[in-house]
């Protein structure tokens, strides 16, 4: 979310430093400049109904976002929080931001969606519901409400690497439920409801969800406790990662040749040009489960299996 235009530059300029220091606020955007609404006690009021919303693309610091409904979706990255300076101040779907609710924010899922967000440096997982557009740092996936910070144990951090994974029967429930133009208090029960049948994140079992990425890749990740990967004849890769410079690609292709055969491939994204890091292919796909875990054991927790089409 954007501050208000009628703040000057001095308040502005205030805001946004504590919002920086409080973990994520400097990377929000949005069109907002409603006031807040709050009691006395500082309880948000929720005076509008929350509505489904996936929009249409947009672009924030030269970067195109192009928001898709989606009910099979995992992905790994950085999250931080926010807070005080949006609290009781509408978010991207029209209801009321509770810094005390358990809600987050995604660049592109449609909301409102529920997905299960694990800290991936203690373990920690929480259900929460995406009402909110953002973050807008390159280096983040995901903003959350100071209360889910606090419940993953990072906000002292203001930082911390997850795992975000959409929850495909909760999400078409709330889905449904506020395409009708509900109130936030029964979209968030759907929430409550995931969250008592959703097991901790240690009693799961690894499941395979692929994410389609493009006509004719996909990908799944495998760090410890996530999803094994993606099950089929196709060649089978695994990318261990990719670089803007041709050296750094070459350094990791050194260090992974005691693993098999290591190869770096050229390609662009977002008009800028990459080099990719992979093993393989690999004929089966136990095989390349099996060295993509020593990938991930040699600290590169982004690794992942490709398989392509």
């Amino acid at each position: 979310m954007t501050v208000s235009g009628g703040k000057s530059v001095v308040g502005v300029c205030c805001l946004l430093l504590c919002l920086a220091l409080a973990g994520c606020g400097a990377g929000k955007s949005g069109g907002n400049t409603t006031a807040a609404r709050t009691t006395p006690s500082g309880e948000v009021i929720q005076d509008r109904l929350g509505r489904y919303k996936v929009g249409n693309s947009y672009e924030i610091a030269g970067i195109v976002y192009q928001p898709r409904e989606k009910y099979q979706h995992t992905e790994t990255g950085h999250a931080s929080w926010y807070g005080p300076g949006f609290h009781g101040r509408l978010t991207a779907n029209g209801e009321r931001y509770d810094q005390g609710a358990m809600t987050a924010a995604h660049r592109t899922l449609q909301m409102p969606s529920i997905i299960r967000v694990t800290n991936m440096a203690n373990g920690r997982s929480v259900i929460l519901r995406v009402n909110d557009r953002g973050p807008y740092h390159d280096d983040r996936v995901l903003d959350v409400s100071a209360a889910a910070a606090e419940a993953l144990d990072f906000k002292h951090l203001g930082i911390t690497k997850v795992r975000i994974d959409v929850l495909g029967a909760a999400s078409r429930e709330v889905a449904a439920l506020a395409r009708k133009g509900s109130t936030v208090a029964s979209l968030d029960a759907v929430r409550l409801r995931a969250a008592t049948r959703t097991p901790p994140a240690a009693q799961r079992a690894p499941q395979p969800t692929p994410s389609v990425v493009s006509r004719d890749v996909q990908v799944a990740s495998a760090v410890p406790g996530g999803p094994g990967g993606v099950v089929g004849s196709d060649e089978t890769f695994i990318q261990a990662g990719a670089f803007g410079e041709i050296a750094n690609a070459r350094s990791l292709q050194r260090k992974l040749e005691g693993l098999g055969a290591v190869k770096i491939e050229p390609t662009f994204s977002n008009g800028r040009r990459l080099y990719r890091v992979r093993l393989g292919p690999y004929p089966e796909f136990e095989t390349a489960e099996g060295v993509l875990r020593e990938v991930v054991a040699m600290g590169l927790q982004n690794a992942k299996l490709v398989v392509i089409r």
